[in-house]
């Protein structure tokens, strides 16, 4: 399994955790109104699949390997992907 934390939209968390069930776990409110979450899958190209579209409303946090401008990322998917990177 791979892992990364994201700060998500609020009204965005209960579509997410129906989306990955067990594999999301809501770390917390941020002050202002995104929640950091912890989200888990097989393989680094699922932890995007479920929110690609939302744009800026999800910010992958940690580690920076699940990030898509990493490397890695660029192997696991030919498409773009919403998804930014926390600076």
């Amino acid at each position: 399994m791979t892992s990364a934390t994201v700060l998500i939209d609020a009204e965005r968390v209960p579509a997410l955790s129906t989306q990955l069930g067990r594999h999301c776990q809501v770390d917390g409110e941020l002050e202002d109104g995104r929640v950091q979450v912890h989200v888990s899958a097989p393989v680094l190209v699922m932890i995007a699949q479920h929110p690609a579209g939302w744009g800026a409303a999800v910010e992958v946090v940690e580690p920076e390997s699940s990030a898509p401008s990493s490397p890695e990322w660029g192997q696991s998917s030919s498409s773009a992907t919403p998804l930014t990177r926390s600076e």
